[in-house]
């Protein structure tokens, strides 16, 4: 039993290393946290960016042209652009 109890606290000490750091998260770079997308289509285009103002995402508009957001909102802005396009091509 004894021996037993002196391997686990081998392995305990030997795999707790203090100096592997950790990402906090005041070390992520902007770019690394943000996504953007091009918005070409006219009426879905100006759908998604409505749908994002009534839920309240923030998004800007980027040098090149595209839409820039946080990817935190990335799964939100997705469902929209899918319900926009679905609206869409239902309309046609």
């Amino acid at each position: 039993m004894k021996y037993i109890q002196l391997v686990f606290l081998c392995v305990v000490v030997t795999a707790c290393d203090s100096n592997t750091g950790v990402n906090a998260p005041e070390e992520i770079s902007v770019s690394e946290s943000t996504g953007s997308f091009r918005n070409r289509g006219g009426e879905i285009g100006a759908e998604i960016i409505d749908e994002m103002e009534k839920q309240g995402i923030e998004h800007w508009f980027n040098d090149d042209g595209t839409i820039g957001y946080y990817l935190a909102d990335g799964d939100k802005i997705d469902a929209i652009a899918y319900y926009a396009r679905g609206k869409y091509a239902a309309r046609n």
